[in-house]
């Protein structure tokens, strides 16, 4: 009577025997000249991402993500902005509720940007932004500048991701399993 494996060792199979199909459609294509390069990194080939490399690509969106991100850290700047400057303008007359109606139009002038322009290349966005708004343009690229260079935690994104892919194997390997393996009528 067979016993059956246990999910470790079905998935340790698996694996190598997805490595092996591997190495042997690898060797099929003309060996590993190609495959690794001087690094002994694994080979991407250039019409994955139109011609670009992965690196690039994720740049891009990083580039839209941290755009997005920095437009709401300056909503949220003026949100805190207007209060202050309504206070003032009891002590300051008419130059107060200046700069609080320009605080509050800037407000919802970038929400109302945002909802109708959503960010999908964070260059061409602000570009457009700035031809429409150059002060708030201006203030957009300081803020992403300074929050990609110096408040970005680039190296948990790495390690989120890594995490995030081995959770991710797993489970799928997990539901392969679940679906090759016999459920017993209990």
């Amino acid at each position: 009577m067979a016993t059956l494996a246990s999910p470790a060792a079905l998935f340790a199979r698996a694996r190598a025997s997805s490595r092996a199909r591997a190495g042997r459609m690898h060797k099929a294509r003309g060996g590993c000249a190609h495959c690794l390069n001087e690094d002994e990194k694994m080979f991407v080939p250039p019409g994955a991402f139109g011609g670009t490399t992965p690196e690039r690509r994720a740049a891009q969106l990083m580039n839209a993500m941290i755009t997005y991100v920095s437009a709401w850290i300056v909503i949220a700047q003026l949100e805190n902005v207007a209060p202050r400057s309504s206070l003032k303008g009891e002590d300051g007359g008419f130059d107060g509720e200046r700069e609080t109606t320009r605080v509050v139009d800037s407000h919802e002038f970038l929400l109302d940007y945002l909802e109708a322009n959503p960010v999908k290349d964070g260059d061409e966005w602000l570009t457009s932004l700035t031809s429409v708004n150059p002060t708030l343009g201006e203030r957009i690229m300081a803020v992403r500048r300074a929050y990609a260079e110096l408040d970005f935690e680039w190296h948990n994104v790495k390690r989120v991701c890594v995490e995030d892919i081995a959770e991710g194997n797993e489970r799928a390997m997990r539901a392969w399993i679940k679906s090759a393996i016999p459920q017993s009528a209990a």
